[in-house]
């Protein structure tokens, strides 16, 4: 820390700078992994709560949806309705759990890749733009994994334990 003196008629006292460099408090709590385990925390069940929106809304208009759903790989529209739905859903309660994160989170991509690149006609960002934000963040929790606060996390631990006895 850098010192300034001031002298006044007998006294000499040291008053300290204001600091400009970062303190290792400060740094400690700024670069803490708890950060970000809480940012995949929030990504994960803001992401999964979507989803699985998105599922249960599939299911509620399911009769209707399953004529004119899109056929990419030639199911047909029940078949392909059906499938991402249980994706959807099954993938967005997975997610909120932290539960086989990067499992569900790899299937969700490759449904989001689907509806991206292969649902509509041409790609354009007015017709892809939120499959396109989903598979971002799916591919980010696939690679990233569920985080500390997850029943990943839970489940390793438990695992690890009986291990090491055994």
């Amino acid at each position: 820390m850098n010192m300034q003196t001031n002298t006044s008629s007998e006294t000499t006292r040291t008053t300290p700078e204001p600091s400009t460099s970062l303190s290792p408090k400060r740094a400690c709590l700024i670069f803490s992994e708890r950060g970000q385990h809480f940012g995949l925390l929030l990504l994960r069940i803001g992401f999964g709560i979507m989803i699985l929106a998105h599922g249960i809304s599939k299911i509620d208009n399911f009769a209707t949806l399953s004529a004119t759903f899109p056929n990419p790989f030639g199911l047909g529209s029940w078949l392909s309705l059906l499938l991402i739905t249980i994706i959807e859903v099954g993938g967005g309660v997975l997610l909120v759990l932290g539960l086989l994160t990067r499992i569900a989170a790899l299937v969700l991509t490759f449904a989001m890749c689907v509806a991206t690149f292969l649902t509509y006609p041409s790609f354009s960002m007015t017709t892809s733009e939120l499959p396109s934000v989903y598979l971002i963040v799916f591919l980010t929790l696939s690679i990233a994994g569920g985080g500390l606060f997850s029943a990943d996390t839970i489940l390793r631990r438990i695992y690890c334990r009986t291990s090491r006895k055994n």
